[in-house]
């Protein structure tokens, strides 16, 4: 279900809420259906639409794309193969009728094996500069007042001519500036109109450059500059603040992380949770079916957790189940042996490339790790907190079939060897192992 800012005490504490709310920009995301999931207050004034009247609706059906397709064409193509966009003009409606110009930027949001997942986009309300674009200014107070730091230099690298924006950002007036060598005020601008240069001179093209220059983030374009003859006489830069913009896709990506963490982990013990449990069973199923390997899966059950929280209170139970969760990670030595809270005082942990002996040897090593935590439990028959753990292997898992079904063998039998274990007197080990026909 989409989130929206004011419904998640959880956001509270994340970048995102910071950063896209104190920003002067709009900034969203969308699934991989376009579908709006998180949209920043300032939807109001640039759309005429609270976030909560933005999120769950797709992109174009909220901001229908006036004009040429190519933008339409390009944001789908970004969600689709993970790619970012960078300042494409996009022009749409907004909900009082008018017609709106946005400056469109974004990076794409990625899963744990990088395939993309949505995007992540920040947009700028350019209607007053576009219009000025189309002739309320002329072409040279456009350049003076323009919003962005423009500037030309000469083939010998002195600045020949400067706008306002520019002056501003370089803390000096204008006429102080022309004359300057570019590398007086940015050595390592200075050093990419060079290179430029170079390349205009060979008859290639160049790529915008990152660039730090007084504390903010640029991005540094050049064009060639070129006389009546068609020689190149110098270039004309152009020096987009991206700094805000940098600042809110970090902030972004931080709190994408985050959301992915609260997603996956239990928020009590940090083992991954019943959901992630789900994925990786699966996932490691289908891996033992392809490299014909044994997969192994235990459940592991707290002994009389009931009567410990009602001897000692639920806050004792809560910081038991934590200890008794770093026993069963401390168990689990290899990288792909995955523990996580299956519910309640429940565990499972699954074991990859894990045969019926092996899984016999990690049950009883977890029982024993937690065991030895010597933990009291006076409503206990041991007197102290202890584990009964029940297992299931399955040494090959059938290459015809649905991976459902052998998820559901494995698991009633583990449950039932779980049983065994309790009715055994608990604090107990058993471990079954399961050879299916197709195998």
């Amino acid at each position: 279900m989409p989130i929206a800012m004011s419904e998640s005490n959880v956001l509270d504490e994340l970048p995102l809420q910071r950063t896209a709310e104190t920003s002067q920009y709009w900034v969203w995301q969308v699934n991989r259906n376009c579908e709006f999931s998180f949209s920043s207050s300032a939807s109001k004034s640039l759309l005429g639409l609270s976030p909560n009247e933005v999120i769950g609706r797709p992109y174009f059906s909220l901001l229908p794309n006036i004009g040429p397709i190519d933008f339409e064409t390009a944001f789908r193509t970004a969600v689709d193969n993970g790619s970012s966009l960078e300042n494409l003009v996009h022009k749409t409606q907004h909900a009082d009728g008018t017609i709106r110009i946005l400056d469109v930027s974004g990076a794409p949001v990625r899963r744990d094996d990088g395939a993309p997942d949505g995007f992540f986009g920040v947009s700028i309300d350019i209607t007053a500069e576009a219009s000025d674009a189309r002739g309320l200014l002329d072409p040279k107070t456009l350049y003076t007042e323009a919003p962005v730091a423009l500037c030309v230099v000469n083939r010998e690298g002195r600045y020949t001519r400067v706008n306002g924006q520019f002056a501003r950002t370089a803390g000096l007036a204008p006429e102080s500036i022309i004359g300057l060598p570019l590398a007086d005020l940015s050595p390592e601008a200075a050093q990419k109109f060079e290179s430029n240069i170079q390349i205009f001179d060979l008859g290639g093209d160049v790529a915008e450059h990152e660039l730090k220059w007084r504390g903010r983030f640029f991005r540094m374009s050049v064009e060639p500059v070129r006389n009546a003859e068609g020689d190149i006489v110098g270039g004309s830069i152009a020096l987009v603040d991206v700094t805000n913009y940098d600042n809110t896709i970090r902030g972004l990506t931080n709190a994408n992380r985050r959301f992915q963490l609260l997603a996956e982990r239990d928020y009590l013990t940090t083992l991954f949770n019943r959901r992630q449990f789900e994925k990786i069973f699966r996932m490691e199923l289908g891996s033992a079916r392809r490299e014909r390997q044994p997969v192994s899966l235990l459940i592991v059950d707290v002994d009389q957790f009931k009567r410990f929280n009602d001897h000692y209170g639920h806050a004792a139970g809560d910081r038991s189940l934590r200890e008794v969760a770093k026993a069963l990670v401390s168990a689990c030595s290899r990288p792909r042996d995955s523990v996580c809270r299956y519910g309640g005082e429940e565990f499972a942990i699954v074991l990859p490339g894990t045969n019926h002996a092996g899984a016999q040897v990690v049950a009883e090593r977890v029982r024993q790790a937690v065991f030895v935590l010597d933990l009291p439990h006076e409503a206990s028959d041991l007197g102290r907190l202890s584990v009964s753990v029940g297992g299931s292997t399955l040494e090959r898992v059938p290459k015809i079939g649905d991976l459902t079904t052998y998820r559901q063998t494995l698991l009633m039998s583990a449950d039932a060897a779980l049983y065994k274990a309790k009715q055994g007197g608990r604090n107990t080990v058993r471990v079954a192992e399961i050879s299916p026909s197709g195998a």
